[in-house]
């Protein structure tokens, strides 16, 4: 019974854990840290040491093996080196924590100032066995005021065989007499990268087999403490049964497997209420707590937006999963996942506030719902029929007015012979008419009131009723042919004449002048007349007056400028000196010049006035480049530059094109009824200068 015994707790006490199994010897095999480790390596290679160092970081992060190295460094019999032998028996007994001149102190336990004082009375004694006495004080901030007062003395000047180590995860509980005395070096928490290889190291060395994606799910639950990660590492290979797994480290830590959360952000984006709620129902067996769905669907939007805008910075645990991310990235827009994103994040900030994690959770997940991409299926599905209602017909368009001039001329051959012929004043381009659409089969009774009324509308306006059209009246050769289908139309459907004329009455009501009848023989618009044989002979044009500016780079220098609309971009769409410049694409210094400058024609020449803050930049060199360049525009005709304040130069005028397209912009966002909602429903604050306007 006895050997049993023996055995059992020879097997009990031959297993060390792997965060003290596998705490760095050295400064190469810390993981990180660089920027302390080449600092400490530099001063011990050059032997300018510190009486007191101050090491700050989170919990995990190497402080406290950093200090044992460097206390290793300073007393090994090789001498001082940032690489201790590791063999001497100063190395060993600093590994095994039997060193009598390396004093550890948890000053969690020891806050009093007698504790500070009774420590402080051997530092005068030099070391028995080392080179330098060294005073590792970990959790240096739980001392009391008094004990730091105590402390602060010596720590100022102490002997020459005493150096102070310091290791606190809070430094801001320090006064700032004892952070003046020291070197102080901040710990960084590590990266997911930097944890997951160290695991890879460590669990490859223990012939542990495990899975990649299991080991991402422990370097993110560590929270950059390579310590925890290690802690976590061993329950995972007792969780696994000797390997690790992902199913395995995800049920361990509560967490959801990523299938799990791209199948419930599916059911979200495809608004599938009932999947979506059962898939959450079942989520409580598998998870410690229902409220780090919010924190898996932040994570999960947070990979979309990258695999959408950057998929080469895709979290390498999603990697196996990459088929169904980019199927649901394809299902979102960038901007919903946006929205969905804070709107997550805002869940999580209400968790508190809810009577029910449960009930809180679900109440996001509603929200989502709401919030979701409408598509035609939600749009059928939320017809009003649903609530047994019948769903009102949509009013049908009325049909747009249309030019029907030609059928009047023809309906109305004998008072056009009697009006005299007059030339048509220009009439502004029109706007080609929307075809028609075909008459629907009308209900006889309100045929009969559409067609009173139209007689009545036209009797009015002393409009001849069409359901009598006259004879027509065969138009010569040179008039305008109007297809013979539409007129036999016209003339044989009584609904479709009856159509034409309510569109004649809508055009005349609108405003619009009423078509001039045309005559028997109408006079052709477009053909030059043919001029007599008695007639003079015409008389030569004048020749037109040479002009300086070339033509096809100027563009009404002299126009006044156009005013300002929202579909101006440029300065040169409203500013013909600006026009100019853009045509011969200056560069460099003579574009810089042009743009601050105005261009006048006077006395045969030009001059060109350039702004007096733009004075630095002239030369000769510059004066020869941009001569050369107005060439383009002025040809050889004389030109004088001057210095002095300009007005609406194609400068000033493009910030002001800037500034009003902004206004437009920030209006439409105010006016905006969606916008508005949204702000008012997520209690949203416009960030000023957020606003830009869009091409």
């Amino acid at each position: 019974m006895q050997k049993v015994r023996q055995h059992i707790t020879g097997v009990m006490m031959s297993y060390q854990v792997l965060a003290r199994q596998w705490r760095p010897s050295t400064f190469s095999e810390v993981v990180g840290q660089q920027h302390v480790l080449q600092a400490l390596s530099n001063a011990l290679r050059h032997q300018r040491l510190h009486h007191a160092y101050l090491l700050s970081g989170t919990r995990g992060v190497g402080k406290t093996t950093i200090a044992r190295i460097l206390s290793r460094s300073l007393n090994c019999v090789t001498g001082i080196t940032p690489n201790p032998c590791g063999e001497c028996e100063a190395c060993v007994q600093i590994n095994e924590g039997r060193f009598v001149d390396l004093l550890e102190i948890d000053a969690a336990s020891r806050t009093k100032v007698e504790d500070t004082r009774e420590i402080l009375e051997n530092v005068q004694y030099r070391p028995t066995s080392g080179r330098y006495k060294v005073y590792l004080i970990d959790e240096v901030h739980m001392l009391s005021r008094h004990s730091f007062n105590a402390l602060l003395k010596t720590l100022e000047e102490p002997p020459e065989h005493a150096i102070f180590l310091l290791a606190t995860t809070e430094p801001d509980k320090l006064p700032v007499t004892v952070l003046s005395r020291c070197l102080q070096f901040n710990l960084r928490a590590l990266t997911r990268e930097e944890i997951a290889g160290q695991l890879s190291k460590v669990l490859s060395a223990e012939s542990i087999p495990f899975e990649a994606s299991a080991l991402e799910l422990l370097a993110r639950a560590a929270r950059g403490s390579m310590r925890d990660a290690l802690s976590l590492t061993d329950q995972a290979i007792a969780q696994g049964d000797g390997q690790v797994n992902e199913q395995g480290v995800a049920m361990m830590l509560g967490r959801l497997d990523p299938r799990d959360n791209i199948a419930l952000l599916n059911y979200l984006a495809q608004g599938q209420v009932d999947q979506a709620l059962q898939h959450l129902r079942s989520l409580p067996d598998r998870m410690t707590d229902i409220s780090d769905v919010l924190n898996e669907l932040q994570n999960l939007l947070h990979q979309l937006a990258l695999l959408q805008i950057a998929p080469n910075y895709l979290d390498s645990g999603l990697v196996k999963h990459q088929e169904g991310m980019q199927a649901l990235a394809a299902l979102l827009a960038p901007e919903q996942i946006q929205v969905w994103y804070r709107m997550v994040l805002e869940g999580r900030r209400e968790l508190p506030l809810a009577t029910d994690a449960f009930a809180a959770v679900e109440m996001t997940l509603l929200r989502l719902l709401t919030f979701r991409p409408v598509t035609a299926s939600s749009l059928q599905t939320s017809a009003p029929a649903s609530h047994g209602e019948p769903a009102l017909p949509e009013p049908e368009p009325e049909p747009e007015p249309t030019l029907a001039e030609p059928e009047v001329a023809q309906q109305q051959p004998e008072q056009v012979a009697e009006q005299p012929v007059q030339a048509a004043p220009p009439t502004p381009p029109r706007m080609p008419a929307k075809p028609t659409p075909p008459p629907t089969a009308l209900d006889e009774a309100e045929l009969v009131q559409q067609q009173d009324a139209i007689l009545q509308q036209a009797s009015a306006q002393h409009v001849p009723a069409p359901s009598q059209p006259e004879p027509m009246v065969e138009p010569p050769a040179a008039a305008v042919e109007q297809p013979a289908a539409t007129a036999e139309k016209v003339a044989e459907d009584p609904l479709a004449s009856l159509l034409a004329t309510r569109d004649l009455l809508a055009g005349t009501d609108s405003g619009a002048t009423p078509p001039t009848p045309q005559a028997s023989e109408p006079i052709p618009t477009t053909a030059e007349p043919t001029p007599r044989a008695d007639s003079p002979p015409p008389k030569p044009e004048p020749a037109p007056e040479p002009q300086v500016l070339v033509p096809e780079h100027v563009h009404a220098l002299q126009a006044p400028r156009a005013e300002l609309t929202p579909q101006v971009r440029e300065a040169a769409d409203i500013d013909g000196w600006s026009a100019s410049i853009a045509g011969i694409e200056p560069q460099g210094l003579v574009r810089q010049l042009l743009l601050h400058s105005n261009l006048k024609q006077q006395a045969g020449g030009y001059v060109l006035t350039i702004g007096s803050n733009k004075q630095t930049l002239w030369s000769p060199q510059t004066e020869q480049h941009l001569t050369n360049t107005l060439q383009q525009l002025i040809g050889d005709a004389p030109l004088t530059i001057e210095f002095g304040e300009v007005q609406n130069t194609p400068f000033m005028i493009q910030q002001e094109i800037d500034s009003y397209r902004l206004q437009l912009a920030a209006s439409y966002v105010e006016q905006h009824d969606d916008i508005q909602a949204l702000t008012a429903a997520l209690e949203l604050e416009l960030v000023d200068g957020s606003i830009q306007p869009r091409d």
